[in-house]
């Protein structure tokens, strides 16, 4: 965050520079640069990533095959081994032998879920639950997709129906997805950062009106 601060404060005093060698800026009103500038500058250094990891995620099991995106807390890029809370799920599900299924949506109640995943770094990433898993819902009924243990966290092995009928799980895989991490502006940063930015702006305000 502080080499783009400085990389902001560079781009501000390169302005004033290079506003010697075009003559437009002569006739500009000086407190619409300054303005322009300050926002620019305001929104560059007080912006923080959005607190969400979207990842994809398969499920083989001898009761059907599951795959989609689900979204948790967290900034990109995602860390090994941590626990990350779900909060949104959606893709297909496919029971054996049957016609697939959209997955409509998280479902927080079935089978007590605590609506968790933790990945191990890596692209061969199976997707680790805990013992409580998480559940997620279809036109159907819901689903729950946990371990049996012994470790509280760990591969997922048993999917369970709307019947509560279970079957294991034969394969999984989790995988963050690298996308670009929309902004969210934070005022308190902004006003901390702000005093810097200030004594800069001044510095070009003085600078343009030599013109």
């Amino acid at each position: 965050m502080f080499s783009k601060l400085r990389n902001q404060a560079i781009l501000c005093f390169s302005i004033s520079n290079i506003s010697r060698n075009y003559t437009y800026l002569k006739t500009m009103n000086k407190n619409t640069i300054v303005a322009a500038i300050t926002v620019s500058g305001f929104l560059a250094i007080t912006s923080t990533p959005v607190k969400a990891i979207s990842w994809n995620y398969t499920v083989t099991s001898t009761g059907g095959y599951a795959a989609g995106t689900i979204t948790t807390d967290g900034t990109y890029p995602a860390q090994a081994n941590y626990t990350y809370n779900i909060s949104a799920i959606n893709g297909t599900f496919t029971p054996t032998g049957g016609t697939s299924e959209a997955i409509i949506g998280l479902n927080t109640s079935y089978q007590g879920p605590d609506s968790t995943i933790q990945w191990d770094g890596t692209t061969l990433s199976a997707l680790i639950v805990s013992t409580a898993g998480f559940s997620f819902e279809t036109a159907n009924g819901p689903y729950n997709i946990n371990n049996t243990g012994p470790n509280y966290y760990g591969a997922a092995t048993d999917l369970y129906d709307s019947s509560l009928n279970d079957y294991s799980v034969n394969a999984s895989s989790l995988e963050p997805i690298s996308t670009s991490v929309p902004f969210e502006f934070s005022i308190e940063k902004g006003f901390i950062l702000g005093v810097p930015l200030f004594l800069g702006l001044r510095k070009i305000k003085k600078i343009l009106n030599r013109f």
